[in-house]
């Protein structure tokens, strides 16, 4: 998993791993999973301007062992 965290710094990892169900996500964010709230209080909330464009680079690379 490659991409540039200065410009992607909320890009979230998350995993559910249930009885025979395992689920991974990947997800690009314009905040951390806390919430609003704590990035508010922290003065870390980034906003996206109406009609604003962000390009971000993600790259996956899988291996089969």
């Amino acid at each position: 998993l490659h991409f540039d965290p200065q410009k992607l710094d909320s890009f979230t990892e998350w995993k559910m791993m249930g009885v025979r169900d395992y689920v991974l996500g990947l997800e690009c964010g314009n905040c951390y999973p806390d919430g609003r709230d704590q990035m508010r209080k922290q003065k870390r909330l980034k906003f996206v301007e109406p009609e604003q464009k962000l390009d971000y680079t993600v790259q996956i690379e899988l291996y089969e062992k």
